[in-house]
């Protein structure tokens, strides 16, 4: 399924878009500081960005915060998508065969942030440091804490 999200992307969409985010609906985005991190990067390079997991897996970007794809990385991807779905690989699966890692910096750590503790869905999400910088956040559980961290990132791009 991931591979078909990708090649669709790739067929639609690469002569017209430099990057790619993939999230699922229960992962809140905050559009402005994405553009501003993205605008660091060049989309025409192999990047595979997001919150990289642990273990044997340290290669791979986790899923559940999202993960950025340039236009680079699926141009260089596009001949062995057949390939990958053929042998049901996923997506990081394919990427990591073709020698590209998810990013390994500290900082993906913060910008894909993994609210483990619930941080959000409480009155913790003020005075908490961790989860200004983020350019993602995961898990969110009701629509409420959407708003709710709209609201935070609004107060928080005014206060600087």
């Amino acid at each position: 399924k991931e591979v078909a999200v990708i090649k669709y992307l790739i067929d639609h969409y690469s002569d017209q878009v430099d990057w790619f985010l993939i999230v699922g609906d229960d992962v809140f985005v905050n559009i402005k500081a994405l553009k501003n991190k993205l605008e660091e990067f060049n989309a025409s390079f192999q990047v595979y960005m997001g919150r990289s997991m642990n273990g044997d897996d340290m290669y791979k970007c986790h899923q559940g915060p999202g993960v950025v794809y340039s236009k680079g990385l699926l141009n260089r991807l596009e001949p062995y998508l057949p390939q990958c779905q053929g042998e049901g690989q996923t997506i990081s699966e394919c990427i990591i065969q073709r020698g590209i890692h998810c990013t390994q910096a500290k900082e993906t750590h913060e910008l894909f942030f993994l609210d483990q503790n619930r941080i959000v869905e409480t009155s913790a999400l003020y005075t908490s440091k961790e989860i200004t910088r983020a350019l993602t956040v995961h898990p969110i559980r009701y629509p409420k804490f959407m708003y709710r961290l709209y609201s935070y990132f609004l107060e928080v791009s005014f206060n600087f």
